[in-house]
């Protein structure tokens, strides 16, 4: 699933060619034949199970947040991917203020 922060801003990363897109494809000539809209999306956060529940991923989460607050043009989302059934995960999302798209 996908969801959305509380107010998240987003710019452009580095290395793309043109402000919120990335490049999807070559037309003749080797030139861009289609872009993509660029999103932030955060997928595979992980935890050792040995350090769970110490604010890690949260942390981690905070940071991502952080970072596309600094990007430009501002956006008001992250992307997530979240497994239906990964109920642990879905409930730290929830926690932290996420919500499905």
């Amino acid at each position: 699933s996908r969801a959305s922060t509380r107010g998240t801003s987003a710019d452009t990363p580095p290395g793309s060619t043109l402000p919120g897109r990335a490049f999807a494809g070559a037309g003749a000539g080797g030139r861009g034949a289609e872009f993509a809209e660029l999103r932030p999306y955060v997928s595979n956060v992980a935890v050792d199970v040995k350090a769970r529940r110490q604010g890690i991923g949260s942390m981690l989460m905070r940071e991502c947040e952080e970072e596309v607050r600094r990007w430009r043009p501002a956006q008001d989302k992250i992307w997530l991917e979240v497994s239906a059934s990964n109920a642990a995960a879905r409930r730290f999302y929830d926690a932290l203020g996420y919500e499905v798209a």
